[in-house]
């Protein structure tokens, strides 16, 4: 399975435009649905655009086996997805910075 991290922001057609200043992604793609991890990220880039995001960079990437992985409390719902052969994404979004602070 391939979990690839990305930094993004809200297009206009998002409904949170103007709200939330950006997110980072977490895509979690299995392995039976790309066959590297160049196909991944082509696959979790056109879905991350579909839900009216752009995304800016990837932060980082990982692949990691299967079978054996023990994910953290957060990511169990996304490792079950996965498993199941479903990919899933995690956006944690932030707003704006005042920057005056």
């Amino acid at each position: 399975m391939y979990i690839l991290t990305y930094h993004a922001t809200p297009t206009k057609e998002h409904e949170q435009h103007g709200t939330i200043e950006g997110a980072y992604v977490a895509a979690w793609i299995p392995s039976v649905d790309a066959a590297n991890h160049i196909a991944a990220d082509n696959m979790a880039r056109a879905n991350i655009h579909a839900k009216h995001w752009n995304i800016d960079e990837m932060t980082d990437h990982t692949i990691i086996p299967e079978e054996g992985f023990q994910p953290s409390k957060e990511n169990r719902q996304a490792y079950e997805t996965v498993l199941s052969g479903e990919q899933a994404y995690i956006f944690s979004s932030y707003g704006f910075v005042n920057e005056a602070e």
